[in-house]
């Protein structure tokens, strides 16, 4: 048994008429630049508290996107890795329920598109500073 690393593209030809057993799609993950963090809504809230001193209130999507976007910009966060910011920072929300129906949490999921040129340990250190800085708010 043979395994084959290919392109997605390349999958779907081998698909078609080969006898490949196994085919892994590598691209799918190592060049996607993305990676995941799931923040809680009141971290999100002191984090801008401490840095700008206001408090605010996160209503919906729109609300937490203009404060990930405050707390990017003025903690500094990507100082130390130049040219390694991600491209785009994409946010979604769901709530999770800690005992009822009514008692529940907001958490954010904040999915950071870096380039694909990143190296994956680069991404990962940008990403761990990031969450240091959300567990010490």
């Amino acid at each position: 048994m043979s395994v084959v690393l290919v392109s997605s593209y390349k999958y779907r030809q081998l698909a078609e008429g080969s006898k490949i057993e196994n085919v892994c799609i590598a691209n799918k993950f190592i060049e996607t630049g993305k990676m995941k963090i799931k923040v809680e809504s009141e971290k999100i809230i002191k984090a801008v508290k401490k840095l700008d001193g206001i408090e605010i209130v996160l209503e919906n999507l729109d609300d937490a996107r203009e404060a990930i976007n405050l707390i990017l910009l003025r903690a500094g966060l990507f100082e130390k890795y130049k040219g390694a910011e991600p491209k785009e920072v994409k946010v979604s929300s769901y709530q999770k329920y800690e005992t009822t129906a009514v008692d529940y949490k907001m958490i954010f999921l904040l999915e950071f598109i870096f380039e694909n040129d990143t190296p994956l340990d680069v991404r990962v250190a940008v990403i761990k500073e990031l969450q240091e800085f959300f567990s010490k708010v």
